[in-house]
């Protein structure tokens, strides 16, 4: 049996180490100025970010538990693969081919997931003791034999940075900057009954597997856990399709922020629309007013996996395009509502119904036997206000009425008019934000009226009325669409808490994996088809 230490190895490569962590440094340079190039492009001087969002320590923990449980599985299948084969000397020849992992601890084994302020994650697997089967091909100029041994490693650590960046097509991605290994000590077990010979160059076999251990181990397991993280952290395109024609601006108003124990995003957080110019299409980011600075709390207690702080700027850029496609306009007449409703818009009906010309008897004396119609359109685009009671939404309109007799129709009325919403059923699941518009009050002003008794106190009885007619799905459901923020933590919703404060509303939401659901929704079989699930790794959720 031979054994070698792993802490020569390390000695041996202190300058290829120091060659990574400055190659390292580079590439973070390097990321730093392509997101800063990507992110700016659209960028005004002073933008405020209009949702920040922040991924916790405690969110880190719960992937880098679902890495060690990941990391537990290809070890239990065995899947650590390696085939080398160098020369030991001008006429010796060492090849060195994996069979199998047969011997793994996983009770000892640590998996850890940290930010370093400023550079980037570190993900560490620690106290790994790890058996390799393998076969080995000795080769001389006179003969060559053949063999196994097992390569044990013993305390070892392996070491996986990564940064988040923009890709060439837009698109951000938690990428891999470098793996490193530190050994604790290696043996490799050969068989007693290998020939004599072969104990001449054990301290070229060190050499030869020193030089190989790094790649051997780190390749395993970039192949396992990379795909996860690129996948499950910080993995989003820069724009999100709502509803409708609608879209959310996710781009980043600076780079990445590392923190201590968070991750830090700040994104533009504007609606926009596409608008049509000739026979060319483009996304139309003007707006009448800009975003406010968000205070984010620093406090640690209480902190959940991924939180999201997003100013009444979002909510009110959404409005602003809904508004511009005359989302809040609506028309009462004989043609936009119900069959069962159209006769509360006469102006003669019998004594024992309930119609226009009942309520208002002046309308139906100067306009026997027409049918009213109602029209509203915004004079100016919604206002948000997001208060710790919750949020409030208020539109301007004007209102105009008409009666049709026959072939003619005549204006008898216009108005102004002033409507409050309150944001109810306030939602938060599969990272859309969904709410529905209860009117909270109205009112009615600068009434000018062509038909005697309709004033600004009879026409909000009439608007109490038909309010339901007014303000039911045509406007209490026009945010059931929701808002779809960035998925940058890709894990089960296990619990949501949202909380309104002075012009912003926190999402703070908790995730969770396997046994750790509370339900079955998110849970995953630990029997299920492993090399299935990794043959498609690279294209689907992991």
């Amino acid at each position: 049996m031979r054994r070698f230490s792993g802490l020569l190895i390390g000695d041996m490569s202190k300058s290829n180490m120091l060659l990574q962590v400055l190659f390292f440094e580079l590439q973070l340079c390097a990321i730093t100025v392509s997101q800063s190039l990507a992110n700016n492009f659209f960028a005004k001087p002073n933008t405020n970010a209009g949702i920040v969002t922040r991924i916790n320590q405690k969110g880190l923990n719960l992937l880098a538990d679902y890495l060690k449980e990941r990391v537990n599985r290809f070890m239990h299948h065995g899947e650590i693969t390696f085939n080398f084969s160098a020369p030991l000397t001008d006429e010796v020849t060492f090849g060195l081919i994996s069979t199998k992992a047969i011997k793994y601890d996983s009770e000892i084994f640590k998996s850890q997931l940290v930010t370093i302020p400023g550079q980037g994650l570190l993900w560490t697997g620690s106290n790994l003791n790890l058996s390799i089967g393998t076969f080995f091909k000795f080769s001389t100029s006179n003969d060559e034999f053949y063999g196994s041994a097992t390569l044990q490693i013993k305390n070892a650590k392996v070491r996986s940075y990564f940064a988040a960046a923009i890709n060439f097509d837009g698109h951000l991605r938690t990428d891999l900057q470098k793996c490193s290994l530190s050994l604790g000590n290696i043996v490799m077990n050969f068989s007693e009954a290998d020939p004599l010979l072969l104990s001449n160059y054990y301290s070229q076999i060190d050499q030869f597997i020193g030089e190989r251990i790094e790649m051997i181990i780190c390749s395993s397991f970039n192949t396992e856990l990379v795909p996860i993280i690129s996948n499950r952290l910080l993995n989003t395109p820069m724009s999100g399709a709502l509803f409708d024609r609608y879209f959310l601006n996710y781009g980043l108003i600076e780079h990445v922020q590392y923190l201590q124990n968070a991750i830090e995003l700040k994104h533009r957080g504007n609606v926009f629309g596409i608008a049509k110019q000739s026979k060319k299409r483009f996304n139309d980011f003007r707006l009448p007013f800009s975003s406010p600075q968000i205070k984010i709390s620093n406090q640690e207690e209480n902190q959940a996996m991924l939180e999201f702080t997003m100013s009444n700027y979002s909510i009110s850029t959404l409005l602003y395009w809904m508004d511009q496609h005359q989302k809040f306009d609506f028309d009462i007449s004989k043609k936009s509502i119900s069959d069962s409703m159209v006769g509360y818009l006469r102006t003669e009906c019998s004594a024992e119904d309930i119609c226009a010309g009942t309520l208002f008897p002046a309308l139906s004396a100067e306009y026997p036997d027409g049918m009213v119609a109602i029209k509203s359109h915004t004079t100016t685009y919604p206002r948000v206000r997001l208060e710790k009671t919750g949020g409030v939404i208020v539109l301007w309109s004007q209102v105009d009425s008409f009666v049709q007799q026959h072939e003619s129709t005549h204006r008898f009325l216009t108005a102004s008019m002033m409507v409050e919403f309150k944001l109810e059923k306030v939602k938060f699941h599969n990272y859309s934000i969904t709410s529905q518009l209860r009117v909270q009050k109205f009112k009615v002003f600068d009434v000018a009226s062509l038909v005697e008794g309709i004033d600004a106190i009879s026409l909000e009885f009439l608007v109490t009325a038909l309010s339901e007619i007014i303000f039911g799905d045509n406007v209490t459901k026009k945010l059931f669409g929701g808002l779809k923020l960035p998925i940058l933590f890709d894990f089960a919703q296990k619990s949501v808490d949202i909380i309104f404060d002075t012009d912003k509303i926190r999402i703070a939401v908790d995730f969770c994996f396997d046994q750790g659901c509370d339900s079955d929704e998110g849970k995953e079989n630990k029997d299920f088809d492993y090399y299935d699930s990794i043959n498609n790794s690279s294209s689907s959720q992991p």
